[in-house]
């Protein structure tokens, strides 16, 4: 990942703010996330009654500055997007998550199939270390930001398509995983654009 800095281009941050007058170039490249509030109007009864938003769980041993980092990045995005289903993103002292079949990942995301349980994900950030310092402390921070905005894109995925896990084939899991990358890339991009550092 690359360190966070301010970046020369054209900053939209002002317009997204205002989610009724998104700037268009932004709503283009951000199309999944925002795609959210139209499933929302679309589909009303799936949402209705149903708890909302973007909660963080830390495990009680993650490093300060990690904690900090993730609140103030989620801080942001909670102003910017809709989460009309609760995800809850868990932050793990941890090398590894491990996926359900036991491999180890840096992160993973649930979509539930059941229409009364919620979705959750689970990042590692264990690996940080406190001595880190300048470009080297930012790069660690943004890849940790990095893999959530990878894992709430897959969140997206899923409110857009509740079942889209349970028919892809080999190839659409690929290209779900390359737009989950292009995502995490954008919003971290877009997030660096207000903030010297993590």
């Amino acid at each position: 990942s690359k360190a966070m800095k301010k970046r020369s281009c054209r900053c939209f941050f002002p317009t997204l703010r205002m989610r009724g007058g998104k700037s268009v170039e932004v709503t283009n490249m951000m199309r999944l996330w925002f795609a959210a509030d139209e499933i929302g109007a679309q589909y009303p009864e799936r949402f209705t009654g149903r708890k909302n938003g973007l909660v963080l769980r830390f495990d009680k041993n993650v490093d300060p500055e990690v904690r900090r980092c993730v609140k103030a990045f989620c801080r942001w995005l909670r102003q910017m997007f809709s989460f009309p289903l609760r995800i809850t993103v868990y932050i793990r002292k941890t090398a590894y998550v491990q996926l359900r079949t036991g491999e180890p990942t840096s992160a993973n995301v649930w979509g539930p199939y059941k229409a009364d349980a919620y979705p959750y994900a689970a990042v590692a950030a264990g690996d940080y270390r406190p001595a880190l310092q300048g470009k080297e402390k930012d790069d660690r921070l943004a890849s940790i930001l990095q893999s959530v905005g990878h894992e709430l894109s897959h969140y997206y995925q899923w409110i857009t398509d509740p079942h889209w896990l349970e028919k892809q084939d080999a190839a659409a899991i690929r290209r779900e995983e390359r737009q989950a990358v292009y995502y995490a890339r954008q919003i971290v991009d877009y997030y660096a654009n207000i903030r010297a550092h993590p």
